[in-house]
């Protein structure tokens, strides 16, 4: 059985997102973060295919699009605020000399002794010594724990896929360009053990239809919700 990258991450998030989002092309609404995330996907791929020369005037041009278009989300200090961390993006590519391997590859992954496998995307690989890196953007007021970094699991499907076709190892480089700090993860044999387990409870939940909903900080954007709070009212149990 095939599993999608996006079905099952929503499937871990919650079965019921999985169930709603699977086939259905679920329009989620703008948020300035997204925004921000979004830029910086086509930084990294503007940088890989251009290069660094004049990068900072498209950089700047690109933002100010994103930032006329939205007004409604992205409120002026906002604007200013979302630049600066982009130009930081900018500094970072151009001072350290980045180089990108590749951007938004696809994958194809069989998990060993299961009939499953997971197609999805890698959104970039740089070079890191003899390895693979993996950049993570956030542009938020704090890092993220070190054991969700640790525990992402679209890290662990990127570095899977990365030593099945490239025979590499993986490091993740989280840089926070709001606050100015890095933090560092690995992927390693024990991750993939765990991660196919991962997906072989995940298929087995998928092919014997076992869904429920899944309630935490997530649905407060999830699109899904309104599904999630109608699930279960069907259901007559018979004596």
């Amino acid at each position: 059985m095939l599993i999608k990258e996006a079905d099952l991450l929503n499937f871990i998030s919650c079965p019921i997102k999985y169930l709603v989002y699977k086939g259905n092309k679920i329009h989620e609404p703008a948020t300035y973060n997204k925004l921000l995330h979004e830029t910086y996907k086509w930084v990294i791929d503007t940088y890989n295919y251009e290069g660094i020369n004049g990068l900072d005037a498209k950089i700047k041009k690109k933002w100010d699009k994103t930032c006329l278009q939205n007004q409604d989300i992205i409120m002026p200090k906002k604007v200013i605020e979302g630049w600066g961390m982009l130009y930081r993006v900018y500094e970072q590519l151009r001072d350290k000399h980045v180089k990108i391997l590749d951007v938004n590859i696809p994958y194809h992954i069989e998990m060993p002794g299961t009939s499953y496998a997971v197609e999805g995307q890698i959104d970039m690989m740089a070079k890191y010594g003899n390895d693979i890196e993996i950049l993570v953007p956030s542009f938020s007021n704090r890092m993220p724990e070190s054991y969700l970094i640790d525990n992402n699991i679209k890290h662990s499907l990127d570095a899977y896929a990365i030593k099945t076709i490239f025979n590499k190892d993986t490091f993740i480089t989280y840089h926070n360009y709001n606050i100015n700090k890095d933090k560092y993860s690995g992927r390693f044999q024990k991750d993939f053990n765990k991660l196919e387990l991962i997906v072989k409870n995940v298929g087995t939940c998928i092919e014997n239809n076992l869904l429920y909903p899944c309630t935490g900080y997530h649905c407060a954007s999830c699109m899904a919700r309104g599904f999630c709070s109608e699930w279960g009212k069907d259901y007559i149990r018979e004596e």
